[in-house]
């Protein structure tokens, strides 16, 4: 039988993002850049809704900073977890659990400037894992 032919274009080439026609990911709107703060200071709501959303498929800042900052409340509850023993010996612990809101909150406020960061060793453990 035929067989097809083996320069046959794709439906569409592996940088360029489904629906937007070009190669460039969507724009970023004022939007989208509330959403990806947000996902960083309620990380488990937001992040899941967003990731839940057929629209975030076409929007990888959305995407992005989605999974990111799902990965930051998994550390930052085995922070919490673990800090929960120290603190059963140590009586700092309100101090300490505060700790977590400093980077929490700046990592909010660079997505709210619209701003695509790394995170030390979560973002390069998240994409060796093709997370992000």
């Amino acid at each position: 039988m035929s067989e097809a032919p083996q320069n046959a274009q794709q439906p569409f080439s592996i940088d360029e993002t489904p629906g937007t026609g070009t190669g460039a990911p969507a724009p970023v709107s004022d939007n989208d850049k509330m959403l990806a703060g947000l996902a960083y200071l309620i990380p488990v709501i937001i992040s899941g809704i967003l990731l839940l959303t057929e629209d975030t498929k076409r929007k990888p800042f959305l995407r992005y900073h989605a999974v990111q900052s799902l990965g930051l409340a998994v550390v930052v509850a085995a922070f919490e977890a673990l800090l929960s023993v120290v603190a059963a010996v140590i009586c700092l612990a309100a101090v300490f659990y505060l700790l977590p809101l400093v980077p929490m909150v700046y990592y909010g406020v660079q997505a709210f400037q619209g701003k695509t960061f790394e995170i030390p060793y979560l973002t390069a453990f998240m994409k060796q894992n093709h997370w992000l």
